[in-house]
């Protein structure tokens, strides 16, 4: 059977995220045609490997025995791939064998399923990396090479677009603001540095706001948007008051390129599979990945990044017709964005860790919402300067 995995994978963390990141891997991705979901249906294959070039009697990590349970249906049917990561083996080229395992009436019992004859599982094949939708590249029989985990080849997923679209979201973000500053008639010597010097504080703001959500878990591979937020805002009111700049205006400027960069980082979640929405069969799913199951889902990123990029186009509207709201344009927008992001949240394929959690931070949006409006009406009346 597999080994046991090290004791640093079994804790999480950030060393044991580094350690999965440089260690090399089989990344097996196979495709089958599914049912409509029914009761549940798991699936159980076996994968056996063995390092080529092997002389004499395997070692430890020249040979594996895996089993992977899957569930066999989904909403409406149609194609389904699962990704394997076989871990903790010596690099190289390997042969692998699949398959698949009838479950025993007592195991559907313990899915909630019905006991009786075995289904027919469905043929198995081996996928290639597709970014098609509809269906998946068959992939040849033969050598299965190990790689490294963040570049594996996995259907609906691109290696490295995550990093590169926050990359570009981050860029976006800081020109959106440098010229509006500009337009507005501020030194850009200034305002420049301290757009900078948010961006970071909002990178770490957002890690370390997921360790704090996942210590539980002893987590660290994730962000947290709120983080980034919340490390923005912070740096952008300590630094106006050190360049000597209206703190209001900062941060109305700041709205607008803030937002569309997080719409564009939200593509990066679509392609890296995190954030995943639920499966569906409803007409406005998209085929997308996981990381592990790729299935007909509930888009969640693409709802997010039309959501980020409205709020955002929206507050640069409101900037050139109107110019900035001493502040009240960014709290406006992430009271707006903050509120309608709650039902998308709901979405999503993870389940939630409070239930009071979400309706409470929707209360508190209104409640800024409101506030915010009133402080508007106010300004817009003469009543308050």
């Amino acid at each position: 059977m597999k080994p046991a995995p090290p004791a640093a994978a079994k804790n999480g963390g950030l060393d044991a995220f580094l350690d999965r990141a440089v260690q090399e891997q089989l990344v097996l991705t196979y495709w089958f045609d599914s049912v409509p979901r029914t009761d549940p249906y798991p699936m159980v294959v076996r994968l056996t490997g063995r390092r080529t070039g092997v002389t004499g009697r395997p070692q430890h990590g020249d040979q594996f025995v895996h089993d992977e349970t899957i569930d066999a249906s989904a909403p409406g049917g149609g194609p389904v791939s699962v990704t394997v990561r076989i871990s903790d083996i010596n690099p190289g080229e390997w042969t692998v064998t699949e398959k698949v395992l009838s479950p025993g009436r007592s195991e559907r019992r313990k899915r909630g399923g019905r006991a009786g004859a075995d289904p027919t599982p469905p043929e198995l094949h081996r996928a290639a990396w597709s970014l098609h939708r509809r269906k998946l590249a068959p992939q040849p029989a033969g050598l299965v090479k190990t790689t490294v985990a963040p570049f594996a080849l996995i259907p609906g997923l691109v290696p490295g677009i995550y990093f590169a679209m926050a990359v570009l979201g981050i860029v976006l973000g800081i020109v959106v603001q440098t010229v509006l500053a500009a337009h507005e008639g501020l030194p850009v010597g200034r305002t420049l540095p301290l757009a900078i010097l948010a961006i970071l504080a909002g990178v770490i703001g957002a890690k370390l706001w997921f360790v704090v959500l996942h210590r539980q878990e002893r987590l660290a591979n994730g962000w947290c948007i709120q983080g980034l937020l919340t490390g923005a805002v912070i740096v952008l009111v300590a630094g106006s008051f050190v360049a000597r700049l209206n703190l209001g205006t900062i941060l109305d400027l700041t709205a607008p390129g803030l937002f569309m960069g997080m719409a564009v980082g939200r593509v990066g979640c679509f392609f890296a599979g995190c954030c995943s929405g639920r499966p569906t069969a409803s007409r406005w799913g998209v085929w997308s990945s996981d990381m592990r199951i790729g299935v007909r889902r509930l888009p969640t990123q693409l709802l997010e990044l039309t959501l980020a990029l409205s709020v955002g186009v929206a507050a640069l509207a409101v900037i050139l017709v109107h110019g900035p709201a001493n502040g009240a344009l960014l709290v406006g927008a992430t009271a707006v964005y903050t509120l309608l992001r709650q039902g998308i949240l709901l979405l999503r394929a993870e389940q939630r860790k409070s239930l009071v959690g979400p309706p409470l931070t929707a209360a508190a949006a209104v409640v800024v919402l409101l506030a915010d409006v009133g402080f508007v009406a106010l300004v817009a009346s003469g009543r308050v300067l």
